[in-house]
């Protein structure tokens, strides 16, 4: 345990995590199959924005300090330091995008307009970001770090308000596992893919060009393929939720 500091959080859940009882566990029995669930265009829609939105992040993680190093010529230091710009401003943007949109629908927004301007906002952000990242000098790419980090603000507390919006509370586990299961397709997808566009024309120009593709793509499944941003009705719900309330991104 000591070994894996990213295991210290079993501790405490271990200790508040709800406890199960009988009448729970008959309440919130899922009402809805896997097959059920993969059978509906909204879930489809939020698993491929799921995918998408991954895509540029992978592409940070995995590639960004390469390309700083080997296309950019920076230094470690200068790499990690600029590097860095990208995570704190996700890190800063993250809390108050999803409190601004939390805010502007308690104050009578439609949360079906505000959550997909959300997402639309956020992923034509991170597409700027990452054709302007290919195209700057390296003296000014730090900026569009910045500009692609305030982009996954919008989107990041966004992804998990659509799977419990669209699923609902019985069912928002096992949608939420399948579409982060799919989601996450994209960190197998973006390294090997990267490498290979790299290798072949020997710069980052068409790697960064298919991932604000991809970026796009992503924005508009959110947008149009999810379809109205409502509860699902499940023909065997046991019971309906109380539909005054909203999940929130915070």
């Amino acid at each position: 345990l000591c070994d894996q500091p990213g295991l210290l959080w079993l501790v405490p859940w271990i200790y508040w995590m709800p406890k199960k009882t009988a009448a729970t566990s008959e309440r919130f029995v899922c009402p809805a199959s896997v097959g059920e669930i993969i059978r509906r265009r909204a879930f489809w829609g939020a698993a491929l924005g799921h995918l998408c939105t991954n895509y540029s992040l992978y592409l940070m993680i995995v590639w960004l300090p390469y390309f700083l190093v080997s296309e950019r010529h920076l230094s470690m230091q200068e790499m990690a330091r600029e590097g860095a710009l990208f995570y704190l401003m996700y890190a800063i943007a993250s809390p108050i995008l999803g409190w601004m949109a939390d805010a502007w629908i308690r104050a009578g927004a439609n949360p079906n307009f505000v959550r997909k301007l959300w997402m639309g906002i956020g992923h034509l952000t991170i597409a700027v970001g990452l054709l302007g990242c290919v195209v700057a000098s390296a003296h000014t790419s730090f900026v569009c770090l910045l500009v692609m980090g305030f982009g996954c603000g919008f989107t990041g507390p966004t992804i998990y308000v659509f799977a419990q919006t669209l699923a609902g509370p019985a069912v928002a586990g096992r949608w939420t596992g399948l579409q982060n299961a799919i989601g996450n397709l994209a960190g197998v997808i973006v390294a090997p893919l990267t490498g290979l566009v790299v290798d072949r024309t020997g710069q980052f120009w068409w790697a960064f060009v298919l991932a604000a593709a991809v970026t796009l793509l992503g924005g508009a499944s959110w947008v149009f393929l999810t379809g109205p941003l409502a509860r699902v009705n499940w023909p065997r719900e046991i019971e309906q939720p109380n539909q005054s309330l909203q999940p929130t991104a915070g």
